[in-house]
């Protein structure tokens, strides 16, 4: 039995090297793509949240709260605790309608609004209302309660249309899914050996596969052959023959 040269030894060891790195490679670009994937849908999930959005209005000279639910989802059990009015002139006293006292729910687009008290501008007062409030309400996906303090500013000239492009930017989520979707496709040319396509302007094919370096650590220097899409379905055909 012949046994093999050091020359031989040191190339044998030199590839199970290279193969046991490149297995470490592939399962840290697992790791990150599936990192990747979980941030990607988090951010997804949080751009279908429901957002409330406020605005003080006078007509006919009392002021009004308007609440506009701009966001993707449901708001539920909305509850919105007036504090104080100020900037108000002399009338900084609340009167507020019976809605403010119940809890309520807003679906996407959907606004309601409700006297909060009288406008304080005279003759000899220019006032610019501000108010301030505690606002709760509950999401549905995922279920959780949100809760917060803000300050509303005044809206003037509210007869006049106030166009307002309130849509997310979906354009990023677009574009992280893509390349996403083409990470994994070039993952799975490499753990599988198989070639895959994912039919857009860039399509990689791989020079190698896990299961080629998983195959020359037990049996050296012979390789498996990484299969296009043409002579896969052959292979099948033949299978199924």
């Amino acid at each position: 039995m012949l046994m093999p040269s050091d020359t031989e030894r040191e190339k044998m060891g030199t590839s199970t090297i290279i193969a046991i790195i490149s297995l470490g490679i592939s399962v840290i670009a697992v790791i990150i793509t599936l990192s990747f994937n979980l941030i990607s849908h988090q951010q997804y999930m949080k751009s279908l949240d429901p957002l409330l959005s406020f605005r003080l209005i006078e007509y006919h000279h009392f002021l009004y709260l308007s609440v506009s639910n701009t966001g993707k989802s449901v708001a539920k059990n909305i509850r919105i605790e007036i504090v104080e009015l100020l900037n108000n002139g002399n009338d900084n006293e609340l009167h507020l309608d019976a809605f403010f006292q119940n809890e309520f729910e807003l679906y996407p687009t959907e606004t309601v609004q409700g006297m909060i008290g009288i406008y304080g501008e005279n003759v000899v007062d220019h006032v610019f209302p501000v108010l301030k409030a505690h606002i709760n309400y509950k999401k549905e996906k995922p279920k959780s309660k949100c809760q917060y303090s803000r300050t509303i500013t005044f809206t003037t000239a509210y007869e006049n249309k106030i166009l307002a492009d309130v849509n997310i930017d979906t354009k990023k989520i677009d574009d992280s899914v893509t390349s996403l979707s083409r990470s994994n496709i070039r993952i799975a040319n490499y753990l599988d050996g198989h070639q895959l396509f994912h039919f857009d302007s860039i399509n990689i094919k791989s020079d190698s596969s896990l299961k080629n370096d998983m195959f020359e650590v037990y049996n050296k220097n012979k390789k498996i052959q990484i299969k296009n899409r043409t002579q896969e379905k052959q292979s099948k055909n033949n299978n199924e023959l």
